[in-house]
């Protein structure tokens, strides 16, 4: 009889759990984590938010403008977008930038 109750409060104690971990999942159609884009990458982003070009990112950052595409092209995969206006929008949804 012990042993069926431990078990019982084992089991709602899993359940705690599972609903827990249900509310952190990504859903599936948007397999964006938050925190996905390198620090680099978000201050790049922040730049091209505010209209700058790559040679304009890349001499205010001291990296080359092959760097700032290499920073551009991974959060394009990252955040499943395929232009500068796309990833933009798609950071301000996910509240990566200030919707401003």
């Amino acid at each position: 009889m012990i042993l069926k109750a431990i078990n019982e409060r084992e089991s709602e104690q899993l359940k705690g759990i599972q609903i827990v971990q249900e509310k952190v999942v990504v859903p599936k159609n948007d397999k964006v984590v938050l925190n996905t884009l390198s620090l680099r990458e978000k201050e790049v982003l922040e730049l091209v938010a505010q209209g700058l070009r790559n040679k304009e990112i890349a001499d205010k950052l001291f990296i080359s403008t092959d760097t700032i595409k290499k920073h551009l092209y991974n959060s394009f995969q990252k955040l499943h977008v395929s232009t500068r206006l796309k990833l933009v929008h798609k950071a301000k949804q996910l509240g990566l930038l200030d919707s401003k």
